[in-house]
């Protein structure tokens, strides 16, 4: 199954206007665009932060925005900031919004992909024949640094230790990005680094993937349950079997969207009424809790896995679950009554200037109460 070209489709009611005010609140505004390429340039992650995701995961968003209105407002603005990012660029082909003697620790490789992920989405749709290969360059260049650092060789840092947090997942989500590289390039050391990370298994202390075919236990029971990076690491791993053809890999990520579809996703589509984790809330979302919980990160990313498998599978199943999440959790997180933030994030590390948009509001809410 393959989706709609660039506008080919219309968008109107609640939908259309979702698309507008998002363009509007966000993704027009290139003073925002240039902020995030600023973490990059001033490497302000000093704190083991993820600034550095900011930009990539809003680029996702814009070009499947723009594949929706097709607004060309849009395109420039991508085109713009695309541009931006390739100047930070060092010489070795280090693109971080970490300082070298604090790289590959944190949520460093985490930023990394998303520098990765965000420019693959816009070259798919990049009208300038010679800044595509200008990007790939880049892209290349960039990867070439991380494999040179981390893999299995004595002289390189294992995957394993890139992070502090949950076991790795973060870093391990790289995958994604990896092999969509080799799909472009067919460099086989970016299949060979795919490779790597899926033979680790995602997880420092459990291989998520065996674990999976064997069905034994739930995502909530496994060693490390974030939510998020979890359902990346799946992802990455439809694209490693469109790659390889390996059954087995395709049957694990099925039984895993499978798993959490039973045992996590709430009556609005998403997952995780424990903060950020999965914790079996199919069942937990009836109990009484004022913490954070159901991560709109986690309705996005639950979303686009669904779709991949839908475009693979052609199960209407697939279908269902987006929409449940998209009526529901993705559009009550839309903040269209343009509140003001309870709490706002330091964006800039070296400044400590509090960044809440320009009207003073973010257009979305991190997490959805039920």
């Amino acid at each position: 199954m393959k989706g709609l070209d660039i506008a080919e489709s219309k968008w109107s009611g609640y939908v259309g206007y979702l698309l507008d005010y998002v363009e509007k609140a966000q993704l027009l505004d290139e003073d925002l665009w240039a902020l995030f390429v600023k973490q990059y340039r001033e490497q302000n992650d000093i704190d083991n932060g993820w600034r550095g995701e900011y930009w990539g995961k809003m680029m996702r968003g814009a070009v499947l925005t723009y594949r929706c209105t097709g607004n060309e407002q849009l395109y420039d603005c991508m085109e713009n900031t695309v541009r931006d990012l390739l100047s930070v660029q060092e010489a070795d082909g280090r693109i971080s919004s970490y300082p070298k003697d604090k790289e590959f620790d944190g949520w460093d490789m985490w930023c990394r992909k998303y520098v990765l992920l965000g420019n693959l989405y816009f070259y798919e749709i990049c009208k300038d024949e010679a800044l595509k290969v200008e990007i790939l360059k880049a892209l290349s260049t960039h990867l070439d640094y991380i494999i040179a650092h981390i893999g299995k060789e004595e002289n390189k840092k294992s995957i394993f230790t890139t992070s502090r947090h949950y076991g790795c997942l973060n870093s391990c989500s790289i995958l994604e990005p990896v092999v969509k590289m080799y799909k472009l390039t067919k460099k086989q050391e970016y299949f060979d680094f795919a490779k790597y990370i899926v033979d680790g298994g995602f997880c420092s202390d459990m291989n998520l993937i065996e674990e999976c075919l064997q069905k034994t236990k739930y995502p909530y029971q496994f060693a490390h349950t974030k939510a998020y990076e979890m359902m990346s690491c799946f992802q990455g791993l439809l694209e490693y079997y469109e790659v390889t053809g390996e059954e087995k890999y395709f049957t694990a990520a099925k039984n895993f969207a499978d798993m959490v579809h039973e045992s996590d996703i709430t009556i609005i589509g998403c997952a995780g009424c424990l903060g950020e984790f999965f914790d079996n809330s199919a069942n937990t979302q009836t109990k009484p809790y004022e913490g954070e919980m159901q991560e709109t990160c986690v309705t996005v990313t639950w979303m686009n896995l669904c779709y991949k498998l839908l475009q693979m599978t052609n199960e209407v199943k697939y279908a269902d679950w987006m929409e449940r999440s998209a009526l529901n959790a993705m559009g009550g997180a839309v903040n269209t009554e343009n509140q003001k933030a309870a709490r706002a994030h330091v964006v800039d590390g070296a400044t400590g200037k509090v960044f809440t948009g320009k009207r003073g509001i973010l257009p979305f809410d991190s997490y959805s109460p039920l």
